[in-house]
């Protein structure tokens, strides 16, 4: 209340000053408050942020220019807007919108990062994202170093949630992490500044990992709103997409953690009013995909898991073929016949690149994994179709999985008995999920 700012020019007069005044008293008396901004940057036009107070954006001759108090002190505020005469200014929602003289219309969609900045600090800064409607778009804008422009078509905003975070100088990011979790706690997706696994790749590869940017200052990461990527087997193409599913519509939180330092920010996608899917069945798209994104995930550890062991039962067999060992190794030949057996049944590792379903039978693995891609539409509603599709994948995978368990629970470790009786270790079995 009371407080007013105007902004005024004198060129015509040959002064090239700026020429900012600022009322607390309804006008009874003056303030300048232009200190900051260059002779020749005469002023056009102000205004006042609605959502943070002393948040003021001037346009002048040379450009924009910010000020986070009220006015006292002015700093260019250039990004990639060409130094150019601002004539009007608006900010409307999240977004400050420019009349060029010259340049038409520029955009800049993060006016809730600016009124978070509190000044430079040397310290791990995460800011709030803003809510986003669940997206329906195409954007360039999801890239690592998008410019906001194309020469002869429009450029829409992110389609994924833009997250900022500020890293100061000299700290070790090593271990720098940002987890995202939904409003149940559950773990949706994590970005590591370091690979925590070594990346396989070969022909139709999982995508590798996004790293989290980690430059000194200001970094920023689009989460394309998606769970966290699905395993393959490694060398065997499979056609169809590893791509987790859609977080849905809700409340989550962001988490940048580094050793015992934690910084959290809430973070929202909102429905989109364009798309007929529910409340209801975003719920049943989520859980549907939950439970059979687990399911493929377990077969493929599993098979995975299984192929390591046929491999160092193939080197064990020649050691105990050298050894004269011939009844472990005719054991070792009878238990490795069972895991390629059961392997050959998973996947088609003859599929090699593109197209070569057309010579070969694909595995179970990938008709589960095809079936699970027609249910990641652009609406997310799972199908009927699809529902039946996984159920009967489902009974199928489970005679698969019970003679896998016989596998690991009962036949490799007898025979790791019989090494032991003969002095030789065992065969290693990796972790199962």
């Amino acid at each position: 209340p009371a407080t007013v700012y105007i902004a005024t020019t004198r060129y015509k007069f040959n002064d090239f000053k700026p020429g900012m005044y600022k009322s607390t008293n309804y006008g009874k008396s003056w303030t300048r408050i232009d200190r900051g901004i260059p002779v020749g940057a005469y002023t056009r036009v102000v205004r006042e942020d609605p959502a943070r107070k002393d948040l003021l954006v001037a346009g002048t001759e040379l450009g924009i220019y910010l000020s986070y108090d009220g006015g006292s002190n002015w700093d260019a505020f250039k990004g990639n807007l060409p130094v150019v005469p601002i004539t009007d200014l608006q900010i409307r929602f999240s977004d400050l919108i420019i009349a060029t003289q010259g340049r038409s219309f520029w955009i800049f969609d993060d006016m809730g990062l600016l009124r978070q900045y509190k000044g430079p600090r040397n310290a791990l800064t995460l800011y709030t994202p803003e809510s986003l409607p669940f997206p329906n778009w195409y954007s360039s804008m999801n890239g690592k170093s998008p410019s906001g422009m194309h020469p002869s078509m429009g450029v829409n905003p992110a389609s994924g949630m833009v997250i900022y975070y500020e890293i100061p100088e000299g700290m070790d990011t090593s271990d720098l992490r940002l987890e995202i979790t939904d409003a149940g706690g559950a773990l949706v997706r994590t970005y590591h500044a370091t690979s925590k696994t070594e990346y396989a790749s070969y022909e139709g590869a999982p995508r590798p990992p996004v790293k989290l940017p980690v430059e000194k200052g200001l970094n920023r990461l689009v989460w394309d709103l998606r769970h966290e990527s699905l395993p393959g087997a490694p060398e065997v193409y499979i056609e169809g997409s590893f791509r987790g599913h859609k977080a849905i519509p809700g409340t989550y939180t962001l988490s940048l953690i580094s050793g015992n330092m934690r910084k959290q920010a809430r973070a929202e996608i909102l429905p989109n009013p364009l798309l007929p899917t529910t409340s209801a069945e975003f719920s049943s798209y989520a859980s549907f995909m939950q439970k059979t994104e687990a399911q493929y995930r377990e077969m493929t550890h599993m098979t995975n898991a299984l192929k390591e062991v046929s491999g160092r039962l193939e080197r064990l067999e020649d050691f105990l073929v050298k050894e004269g060992k011939t009844d472990l190794a005719a054991q070792a030949s009878s238990l490795g016949e069972e895991l390629k057996a059961w392997d050959a049944t998973m996947v088609q590792r003859l599929s090699k690149a593109y197209d070569d379903v057309e010579n070969f039978v694909n595995g179970f693995t990938a008709e589960y994994l095809r079936a699970l891609n027609h249910a990641d539409s652009g609406i997310p509603r799972v199908n009927e179709g699809t529902r039946k599709k996984i159920a009967e994948l489902d009974k199928v995978w489970a005679g698969h999985k019970s003679t896998a368990m016989g596998l690991i629970g009962t036949r490799i470790p007898e025979f790791n008995r019989a090494l032991q009786q003969a002095g030789i270790g065992v065969v290693y079995l990796p972790e199962m999920p």
